[in-house]
């Protein structure tokens, strides 16, 4: 599934009890940033997990987060495109 996300949080996956696996791929030339809630931020304390430029975050296994998961584009990409693919 592609989203295109900008300098505000969109939602990139729902939460999904029966989630095995998911990876998230920024297409885009800016930095990614994922987080657990849309209050999500490129800084500060609610800064998310960084997905740089024309790079993949996996999880899978023990610990999966299986709630929602936000993206926002650092303010020099004003919006990209992002892959997210989940294994159920």
């Amino acid at each position: 599934m592609a989203t295109t996300v900008s300098t505000s949080a969109v939602l990139l996956a729902a939460a999904n009890p029966l989630r095995l696996s998911i990876v998230i791929t920024n297409n885009g030339t800016g930095d990614l940033y994922v987080g657990h809630s849309g209050a999500v931020t490129s800084s500060g304390a609610a800064m998310g997990l960084l997905v740089g430029s024309k790079a993949s975050y996996s999880d899978s296994g023990f610990g999966l987060y299986l709630g929602p998961l936000y993206g926002i584009y650092s303010a020099s990409a004003s919006s990209q495109n992002v892959s997210v693919s989940e294994r159920v």
